[in-house]
């Protein structure tokens, strides 16, 4: 007992240190990529009186210069919070309420009204609606991850997001017709830095499923994945109901 007292311990200590790390390289990092972006904007107001066809250059380079920055700080800001995760530092605070009027606010306010009316998301809701226990920050952030790939591996057609009362557990289902995933590839989607065969293409970091697993798993819950290469892909959470 005393030795698994102490590995257990020592678990602990390598988590913190993990996370204190990743928490100083992110603040490292950030310091110069927020210069970098003050240097873009400043260049950017000392070409205003070059020709246009001068500025035009100097302007794709920018835009080129932007998009790096944003990779770099949705990288940082992942492996943040996969750290904080893993550290336990994330704090988890499950209150019992509506979940389809939270899905519902994350779907209008982030993303069909972004997208106007080229690509929107349909919520549909089967069953009777009951209170839920969920913690509002963790599965924010999983189903905007998810959402966001949806987006990400798909070009056309809408987005389903069936939220299914089932009993003693609720179903948030995200179904797009995208790419799809390779079936070898199903059984390790959730890996750190695993992308996809087919995804080479398309930028992404590897680390936002991982997120997604650590903060569903707080809540009891599972994470199902179908998909069918070239057809679409349906990834579900699964959420145990709690009674107020």
């Amino acid at each position: 007992m005393k030795e698994l007292k102490q590995v257990l311990t020592k678990e602990r200590e390598l988590s913190e240190l993990k996370s204190t790390f990743v928490s100083n390289a992110s603040h490292q990092f950030r310091t110069p990529l927020t210069l970098i972006e003050s240097g873009v904007e400043l260049m950017e107001m000392y070409i205003e009186d070059l020709p246009a066809y001068k500025q035009a250059k100097f302007q794709r380079q920018f835009v080129k210069m932007q998009e790096e920055i944003n990779r770099l700080s949705d990288l940082m800001n992942d492996a943040l919070l996969l750290g904080r995760a893993s550290a336990n530092r994330t704090p988890f605070e499950p209150k019992a309420g509506s979940l389809v009027e939270y899905c519902q606010s994350i779907v209008n306010n982030k993303y069909n009204s972004l997208h106007n009316h080229e690509r929107q998301i349909k919520i549909n809701v089967e069953g009777l609606e009951v209170p839920v226990l969920f913690g509002k920050k963790l599965s924010g952030h999983a189903i905007e991850n998810i959402l966001s790939n949806a987006y990400k591996y798909s070009e056309q057609g809408d987005l389903l997001f069936d939220i299914i009362f089932n009993g003693k557990k609720v179903v948030l289902m995200i179904t797009d017709k995208g790419i799809g995933i390779p079936e070898e590839d199903i059984k390790i989607l959730f890996q750190l830095f695993f992308r996809g065969a087919n995804t080479a293409e398309i930028e992404g970091t590897g680390l936002g499923l991982s997120i997604v697993k650590e903060f569903i798993e707080k809540h009891g819950s599972k994470i199902p994945v179908n998909s069918e290469l070239n057809k679409g892909t349906a990834v579900s959470v699964i959420l145990p109901i709690q009674p107020k």
